[in-house]
């Protein structure tokens, strides 16, 4: 969903706009998604704007997600708290999209997660960061998804032999962050929905 700050920031640069035409763009913002992915030049359907370079801290993130009732894993904590958040751009926008294997161009009914990743570096697609995973979480709604793996660096937690990474689940209860283990030969469905970044705007 496109903040009411943001739509408000666009519309504000856009003096020549109808008052229709506005109208039109807030009252139907899928409408305005695929607008905003012609302007950009993406190849996928824009998921979430997300903000980053926030300012917040790991205690910040924690707190939003509990009041959104997000259940966060011990793993999925951990990781949030050894993460810093490094600020791309103080106050920017990042487009995330939600893209399949099958959406990538593959045919094949499984996929190594390794090529899932290099195909989508073709596409101009990139890592995750955990702030921006976070923002999406609290985006989200629970019969939004059923799984989402998000593409992102692996973080090696005590104990762990191989590095760990998001996944956003939905479950009866409610949406859960929480990990599971990077394997670059682990095969996927091409029906499952990776998250990855696109474009700061």
């Amino acid at each position: 969903m496109l903040s009411n700050e943001f739509v408000s920031t666009l519309l504000n640069n856009m003096p020549s706009l109808s008052e229709k035409t506005a109208k039109m763009w807030v009252e139907n913002q899928e409408y305005m998604r695929k607008k905003l992915r012609n302007a950009f030049f993406l190849p996928f359907e824009i998921f979430k704007i997300v903000d980053v370079g926030t300012d917040l801290m790991a205690d910040d993130f924690l707190k939003k997600l509990y009041a959104k009732k997000v259940k966060v894993s011990k793993e999925a904590k951990r990781i949030i708290e050894i993460s810093t958040f490094k600020l791309i751009e103080r106050g920017a926008k990042l487009i995330l999209v939600a893209v399949t294997p099958e959406e990538l161009g593959f045919k094949k009914l499984y996929v190594k997660q390794l090529d899932i990743l290099e195909k989508a570096k073709e596409f101009g697609l990139n890592y995750v960061s955990p702030e921006a995973t976070i923002g999406a979480c609290l985006q989200l709604k629970k019969d939004e998804i059923q799984s989402l793996i998000v593409a992102m660096e692996g973080f090696n937690l005590i104990n762990d032999d191989k590095p760990r990474v998001f996944t956003i689940l939905s479950r009866p209860e409610g949406l859960m962050l929480t990990t599971y283990f990077k394997e670059w030969d682990r095969p996927w469905p091409s029906y499952q929905r990776f998250l990855f970044s696109s474009k700061i705007i």
